[in-house]
């Protein structure tokens, strides 16, 4: 549960540094599922490695 509850804090810090630099730019950010789906299955596995280190 430790790591779903990480791994959303990641996501959720991701979209807000995307914002922030969408608002810098004045400009509309679009991703791809492409892009997109790696990235935050990427941070689901970096948030699954520190819970590990955690633990360990």
């Amino acid at each position: 549960m430790e790591t779903f509850g990480r791994g959303c804090l990641y996501n959720i810090v991701f979209v807000a540094v995307m914002m922030v630099v969408a608002f810098i730019f004045q400009a509309n950010i679009n991703i791809p599922f492409f892009i997109a789906i790696p990235v935050v299955l990427g941070l689901f596995y970096l948030a699954h490695v520190r819970t590990r280190d955690k633990n360990r």
